[in-house]
């Protein structure tokens, strides 16, 4: 832009450069100079208000209104922005307090068993997991609550056996269906559907032919995982065939439920007790522990993993073997799981005079024993002096240690 288009600009023209207004008519480079200077900073004005970003508005009364919706999450691997899957299935998270939340269906409420990432069962080998297992899908096929407790979704089941074969499968589930006193016509249009798949977890078109055959299905019954797989469960890779189940679990809407087994040697607690790597725990959405008492027929599961919600619990039950086995339809034997009805707590109080039964012990030992916080078992020591049960006394093998000691 010359001189001349400048002061062209009527909003910019600078009346002392008109000749009418210069009463000497004569050429003033001064004056022309000034003139540049001002154009230069009325151009470096315009170039930094055009820069800055403008000021928000603010409106004094303006009603709060929720954000909105973010974009549709598939829009992310759309075939024309040459996405490769990532998006599939995407939905758009509702943040909005006024927007219902979306309905979770349970197959089992009170043990926090939906579909999703899958549940699995685990226990040593011979322990009554397939047992227990069997049992569920004989109460999710029949509507009746699981060992007379808890409520269920009652729809169709899948069994798909790796390991225990046809003739002891059916043998188990006419044993367990006599026990759970339950009939043919509970059964009517659900039932059991029992496989014996060749093809492992961990095939390619696993995912799609499960897809298939779990439409309409409620619950899924996989025995066992190292038996359906054929990749080495210590590997962290060992979690991918359990993610492939939990997709095709919520596509379906189908609970699969999958019995693993525990690791060698001595039984641990909460998530290490299942065998391979610790990717296999994470990979579940419920996890149970089974667990035989030594010299007793009662088993306690254990639930030490629930992503739908809820604390760890346990429910303990009975095996109980009736009847005798004849190769024949009117055979009398049955399998009954029932619960066992827990005794009454034992006042820590009580707790504390049993564990003094055997002799004098420290305030860290009874602890120990009645596996109380130290809060709760000094509080309850000290009542216990003030009533003249317990008496505290030095240590006659440490005169640095004090022991309590019960008055007979």
């Amino acid at each position: 832009m010359n001189t001349h288009d400048f002061f062209d600009d009527p909003e910019l023209r600078d009346d002392r450069f008109d000749d009418e207004d210069d009463s000497s008519g004569a050429y003033n480079p001064e004056l022309e100079e000034q003139a540049l200077r001002e154009r230069r900073e009325v151009e470096a004005r315009a170039r930094r208000a055009s820069a800055a970003p403008a000021a928000p508005a603010v409106l004094a009364s303006a009603p709060l209104r929720p954000p909105p919706r973010p974009p549709v999450a598939h829009a992310i691997g759309a075939p024309n922005s040459g996405g490769r899957g990532f998006a599939v299935g995407g939905q758009s998270l509702q943040l909005n307090t006024a927007v219902p939340w979306p309905k979770l269906f349970f197959l089992c409420q009170e043990l926090g068993i939906t579909p999703g990432p899958v549940t699995c069962f685990i226990a040593f080998g011979f322990s009554g997991k397939s047992i227990l297992a069997q049992h569920c899908g004989l109460c999710v096929g029949s509507g009746k609550p699981i060992l007379g407790l808890y409520a269920v979704q009652k729809g169709p089941v899948v069994h798909l056996d790796y390991e225990q074969g046809w003739p002891i499968t059916d043998i188990r589930y006419r044993r367990l269906q006599r026990g759970a006193g339950i009939m043919p016509s509970d059964m009517f249009g659900t039932g059991v559907q029992y496989y014996r798949p060749t093809m492992k977890l961990d095939d390619p078109a696993a995912e799609s032919e499960l897809e298939a055959l779990l439409q309409e299905k409620t619950l899924c019954i996989i025995d066992s995982y190292r038996a359906a797989i054929s990749c080495d469960e210590n590997d962290s890779k060992a979690r991918e065939p359990l993610d492939m189940l939990g997709r095709v679990s919520e596509n379906t809407r189908c609970v699969i439920l999958v019995i693993h087994h525990a690791g060698k040697g001595t039984f641990q607690q909460g998530k290490h007790v299942g065998r391979g790597s610790s990717a296999i725990f994470d990979a579940q959405g419920s996890s149970f522990n089974l667990e035989k008492a030594e010299n007793s027929d009662i088993y306690t599961l254990t639930r030490t993993k629930s992503r739908a919600g809820g604390k760890p619990f346990g429910v303990s039950y009975t095996m109980n073997d009736l009847g005798l086995y004849v190769p024949d339809i009117n055979a009398t034997e049955q399998l009954v799981l029932a619960p066992v009805v827990a005794p009454p707590p034992v006042p820590l109080d009580q707790q504390i005079i049993d564990a003094l039964k055997s002799g004098p012990r420290t305030a860290g030992d009874i602890r120990r024993a009645v596996g109380k916080r130290d809060a709760e078992v000094g509080r309850c020591l000290r009542e216990l002096e003030e009533r003249g049960e317990v008496v505290l006394e030095e240590d006659p093998k440490d005169g640095r240690k004090k022991q309590y000691r019960r008055v007979e």
